[in-house]
């Protein structure tokens, strides 16, 4: 009876040593290669707002901007690792204090850039390192544009526009089964669903093309995005003041992809 009482009391310990203190879940998604959706730790996700704008701020004029000026700051990250094969949308237990910056403010955010170290992303690190989880806020991320290119001001309008929350989520604070372990800062609670990527940017390009075609039909290739043609029209088009084209129309095609939208990537996959 000594023995079940004590090891009743050392599981519930242990189990509330696991979680952290004032916790909040979280549904949280990250962009990345198949075989890196396993695990969040020394990795950053977002929120859908923030996945869209990195999804149109990033990656989406890179192409056009790495041809045009291939020292530009984000050229190198793409050949290091390339970002559009899933989505993946987990839940997370987090301290919602987030380090004393719950607002995810730019002057008190813990928020750490996490990037892989090597070209098959096995090796990932976070700058600046802590325990803490932390929140950027997009929309007050980026006080100018990186430059005066017009990918540098599609970027600058795309993070005022869509705004949302990126989180970074790093090693040091990575909840502990084993009471004393590590400063308990989140969990991983579920891997909820992933997708294809292309499929779920489709989705939320397509707010945008549908009224795109005007100048979309001047292009030579109106399909090929990676073209200067489509990325100006399609540019032109999100910031355009268009009252079917904004955050919300955005985020519901988002949602849209994720609810039957497009097909789910088996769990067993997007464990190899």
């Amino acid at each position: 009876m000594l023995l079940q009482t004590f090891l009743f009391f050392a599981f519930n310990f242990a189990s509330e040593a696991s979680s952290p203190p004032n916790p909040v879940n979280l549904t949280l998604y990250g962009l990345r290669p198949i075989n890196l959706t396993t695990t969040i730790v020394n990795k950053d996700t977002a929120d859908p707002r923030g996945d869209i704008f990195f999804y149109f701020g990033d990656r989406l004029l890179i192409h056009t901007a790495c041809r045009n000026d291939p020292s530009w700051y984000l050229c190198k990250d793409q050949q290091e690792l390339e970002y559009n094969n899933v989505y993946t949308k987990y839940l997370v237990q987090v301290d919602s204090t987030f380090g004393g910056c719950p607002s995810g403010a730019r002057n008190c955010s813990k928020y750490g850039a996490c990037n892989p170290t090597d070209k098959q992303g096995n090796q990932w690190s976070c700058r600046p390192t802590t325990n803490d989880v932390g929140i950027a806020n997009v929309s007050e991320r980026y006080t100018k544009p990186h430059g005066t290119a017009p990918w540098d001001i599609w970027k600058f309008k795309a993070s005022k526009m869509i705004g949302g929350f990126w989180y970074s989520t790093q090693q040091g604070g990575e909840c502990n089964e084993i009471p004393g372990g590590a400063a308990c800062q989140w969990k991983m609670i579920e891997t909820l669903q992933t997708l294809n990527a292309t499929c779920a940017n489709d989705h939320i390009e397509h707010v945008v093309v549908q009224h795109a075609s005007d100048c979309l039909n001047t292009c030579a290739n109106p399909a090929d995005k990676t073209t200067d043609c489509w990325a100006k029209c399609f540019y032109n088009t999100l910031f355009s003041g268009n009252p079917d084209i904004t955050p919300m129309t955005l985020e519901a095609a988002w949602h849209a992809a994720f609810n039957g939208g497009c097909p789910n990537v088996p769990p067993e996959k997007s464990r190899k």
